[in-house]
């Protein structure tokens, strides 16, 4: 069955007397989105990596961000929970279905911690375009994104990523693994002041890290912080390619790859990286 518009009803209650929405130890099928208004908190009792044991979302359905945050909900908490995505088996030509982002976050202040990105195409999206959201945090971030893990654009205050483990939770499949290696990017900053990476490991992707031009706005990402960050089996361990990126890069490895990985790329102009 559905249990989004019992959930959402209950996120309707929890926003009006302020509160938390919390999830007991079960599977939860989302066949429509979850929007979350005011501030509330998103509170289940962890996971493991077995889909089912602990608080899980399971998703099957392409048309719908299952979590959005929007921007008038800032202060939101999200924790403790796991999310899975329908996607194919393992064959030749493999390619994930075309999910959008499994959780948004469009406010400001906001926290998410321990959550299990299981199989998503795309993990978590921090941004509101035109509108700045700063002060979010990511703690502990388990899972295998097969398109994009997380992605941050449109931030103009510190957004602090934290204990990141990206590997293969779902599948080692190697037609999985091979899509993951020739597309997929961990870590993407577009236009942020002051991001703050820390403590972060990621397995086969084609980017660990990517520094871009904003999609939305033509930006850059000024003065980034990496500290204790290990790129194993990737293509390229941190990729810049925005023209004036700078920022800042302490205990680096990036290493393992089939032929020649390489550690750091700049594609871009007048790039200052310390």
């Amino acid at each position: 069955a559905n249990d989004a518009p019992a959930i959402q009803n209950a996120i309707i209650d929890a926003e009006e007397k302020g509160g938390i929405v919390w999830f007991p130890p079960g599977k939860y099928r989302l066949q429509s989105g979850l929007e979350i208004t005011k501030q509330i908190t998103i509170q289940g009792v962890g996971w493991n990596k077995t889909p089912g044991n602990g608080s899980w979302f399971f998703v099957d359905d392409i048309g719908f961000t299952p979590i959005f945050v929007k921007p008038t909900a800032s202060g939101t908490i999200i924790r403790d929970v796991a999310i899975e995505h329908m996607q194919p088996s393992g064959s030749a030509g493999w390619t994930p279905l075309n999910y959008p982002y499994a959780f948004e976050i469009r406010a400001d202040d906001c926290y998410l911690h321990n959550l299990q990105l299981f199989n998503p195409t795309r993990g978590i999206a921090i941004s509101s375009p035109g509108a700045a959201v700063g002060r979010v945090t990511l703690d502990r971030i388990w899972g295998q994104p097969l398109l994009e893990g997380i992605t941050i654009d449109d931030t103009m205050d510190v957004v602090k990523v934290n204990n990141i483990h990206f590997w293969p939770f779902w599948s080692t499949d190697d037609a999985v693994m091979s899509f993951v290696a020739s597309n997929a990017e961990a870590l993407r900053s577009f236009r942020n002041d002051n991001p703050h990476y820390s403590n972060v490991f990621v397995l086969g992707y084609k980017y660990g890290f990517r520094f871009g031009k904003s999609p939305i706005s033509g930006g850059i990402t000024s003065k980034f912080r990496i500290t204790n960050a290990d790129c194993d089996f990737c293509g390229v361990g941190i990729q810049i390619d925005g023209d004036q990126t700078t920022g800042q890069i302490t205990n680096f490895t990036a290493q393992g790859k089939v032929g020649a990985p390489v550690g750091i790329e700049v594609g871009a102009n007048n790039v200052n990286i310390q």
